[in-house]
C-alpha cells in the first residue's frame, strides 16, 4: 500500500495501519517505517515526538538482533 505497484493502488493510511501492526509485533522494519510516517505526518497525523520514540525502538531492536549474532 505504500507505493503504487503490484496491482495495488497506493494508500498511505492503509500502509500506516500495517506498519503500526508490524511495529507492535516487534518488527524492526515496521517500527522504522511507522516512525518515519509519524515524524513526517505521511498518511497519519504528524507527531514528531512519537516518531522519534518509535525510531529509537527500531534502533534498539536492530542492535539487540546484531548483538545476538555475536
Amino acid at each position: 500500500y505504500r507505493y503504487h505497484g503490484w496491482g495495488l493502488k497506493a494508500d498511505k493510511k492503509k500502509a500506516v495501519e500495517w506498519f503500526e501492526k508490524s511495529a507492535n509485533c516487534g518488527c524492526a522494519a515496521g517500527m522504522a517505517f511507522f516512525a518515519y510516517d509519524l515524524y513526517r505526518g505521511d498518511g497519519i497525523e504528524k507527531d514528531k515526538e512519537l516518531g522519534i520514540t518509535w525510531g529509537k525502538k527500531a534502533l534498539l531492536s536492530l542492535l539487540r538482533c546484531r548483538s545476538k549474532r555475536g
